[in-house]
C-alpha cells in the first residue's frame, strides 16, 4: 500500500490513526523525513491524524458541533 491508499482511506473516514498509517506505509518509508512528508501530505488533504479511533470520534463531534 502507498500514500494514495492512505489518502483514500483518510478521506473516507475523515481521519487516520497512527497505527493505521504505520500498517499501510510502504516498508521502504522508514526515515523521519519520509514519515513527516506523509503526515504533511495527509494534512494537505485535510485528513486528521489521531492517536486512536476514540480521538477521531471526539474530533468529529467537535467539528459537527461547530457547524451547527
Amino acid at each position: 500500500m502507498g500514500l494514495e491508499q492512505l489518502i483514500a482511506l483518510g478521506k473516507e473516514k475523515g481521519s487516520l490513526t497512527y497505527d493505521e498509517i504505520n500498517r499501510m506505509l510502504p516498508a521502504h518509508v522508514t526515515s523521519s523525513d519520509e514519515i513527516d512528508d506523509v503526515l504533511v501530505a495527509l494534512s494537505a488533504q485535510q485528513i486528521d491524524v489521531v492517536d486512536s479511533e476514540d480521538a477521531a470520534d471526539n474530533s468529529g463531534r467537535r467539528q459537527q458541533a461547530g457547524n451547527d
